[in-house]
């Protein structure tokens, strides 16, 4: 019986599969690539986490997973840790802002999906008291983001007409390890 020479196709697969799969695992699944499939799944994942939690109540100092009751930071600490089950995630709206002072701060006309939108009550105050999820533009091109109204609950709301949210935006922070998951 002859030995068949290794065909182009079966080593140009073997190659991939070394590289996309075994190269993850001996990372320990932290390789900074995730494939177009797995970020598709991802931003699923995410709209079907956010649908979940729409219209829910709005609680200072909740993340009641359970109950479905929530703060703004709660909201935003809750759909970070579902996807990265990062424990170390700070859990107030000036602490998560601390915490990402040194990430990339976007315009806002560049945010995408995953950017951290933060707010302050007035001009005069130095605390950041309020954070979104940048959800992107709508049909008009108008800036939607997500997040736990005080008066509304959990709700998408649209950044571009409201002067109320528009004159108190502060930043947009693009924190990597959560935005690549689904861009």
């Amino acid at each position: 019986m002859k030995n068949k020479p290794i065909s182009r196709k079966f080593f140009f697969f073997f190659a991939l599969f070394f590289v996309f799969f075994l190269g993850r695992l001996a990372l320990g699944g932290s390789s900074s690539f995730i494939s177009p499939l797995e970020k598709e799944h991802n931003r699923r994942l995410l709209e079907d986490k956010t649908k979940e939690y729409l219209g829910a109540r709005y609680q200072y100092g909740s993340m009641d997973l359970q109950r479905k009751r929530f703060d703004c930071s709660g909201l935003v600490w809750s759909l970070v840790f579902s996807f990265l089950e990062e424990k170390n995630f700070p859990r107030t709206s000036q602490l998560i802002f601390n915490y990402l002072r040194k990430e990339q701060e976007v315009d806002l006309q560049k945010a995408k999906r995953g950017d951290f939108v933060f707010f302050r009550r007035s001009s005069k105050s130095p605390e950041i008291n309020h954070i979104g999820l940048y959800w992107g533009k709508n049909k008009n091109n108008e800036h939607l983001m997500y997040h736990a109204s005080s008066s509304k609950g959990v709700e998408f709301r649209n950044i571009s007409q409201s002067n109320y949210w528009k004159k108190k935006l502060v930043s947009v922070r693009r924190y990597r390890p959560f935005y690549q998951l689904f861009n």
